[in-house]
């Protein structure tokens, strides 16, 4: 019996010992995954902060750019805003300049169309003739056929002969005449530019030793081509 007794209490400190051991076993365990857990948790925090450090330096020089790339704008559109007052301040010289060249342009021609006409009167007054009933008055001007325009006037005393005048300008630039005698109290002039317009005028003249010296000049008739 004491023999059963002693081997069951050298079983029972044998097991005592081996739970002792395995307690010392586990806590050893549990201490080494308590300090891998930590570990693991600092290298997370660590990384976690260098992440953050990351993205906060990327959104700082993205905000930077932003502030950047709107103050760019901002001057781009006050350039264009200056660039279009520049514009419309240049077309508004360029309209009253042009204005200015068109009063400048209608006041020569006017001016051109005075001095013609002076130059008419001037020329018909120093071509003093001896004309009884005055300068010869154009009747009509009338395309009958194509091509073509008849002239007909009221004949005058004493002249020797006429001369007619004709041109597509008003004040008679470019033109050309055409003399015919004295007896003659209307003329067909050919070879005019069909679907034009011509005007006519005539003058009677005298010979004066040698001289042709001519009445004054009448008004203009107009007719258009057939």
């Amino acid at each position: 019996m004491e023999e059963a007794l002693q081997t069951a209490n050298d079983r029972i400190t044998t097991l005592g010992n081996l739970v002792s051991q395995l307690e010392g076993d586990f806590s050893t365990e549990v201490g080494n995954l308590r300090k891998a857990l930590e570990d693991a948790q600092k290298a997370a925090q660590a990384e976690l902060n260098t992440v953050k450090e990351a993205l906060e330096k990327e959104a700082a020089d993205a905000k930077k750019k932003a502030e950047e790339a709107e103050a760019a704008a901002k001057k781009a559109q006050q350039e264009l805003e200056a660039a279009q007052k520049q514009a419309a301040a240049q077309k508004a010289e360029l309209d009253r300049l042009a204005a200015q060249a068109e009063e400048l342009r209608k006041a020569a021609e006017d001016a051109r169309k005075y001095a013609q006409e002076a130059q008419l009167r001037a020329e018909a007054s120093m071509e003093q003739t001896k004309f009884a009933a005055g300068s010869p008055s154009l009747k009509s001007a009338k395309s009958t056929k194509k091509g073509k325009v008849k002239v007909t006037w009221k004949k005058v005393k004493d002249a020797d002969g006429y001369k007619i005048v004709y041109s597509q300008n008003w004040d008679f630039r470019n033109s050309k005449s055409v003399k015919v005698s004295a007896k003659a109290a209307s003329k067909t002039i050919g070879k005019l530019k069909s679907g034009k317009k011509y005007f006519f005028r005539i003058r009677a003249y005298q010979k004066v030793d040698g001289k042709e010296i001519y009445s004054r000049t009448s008004a203009r008739k107009q007719a258009k081509v057939k």
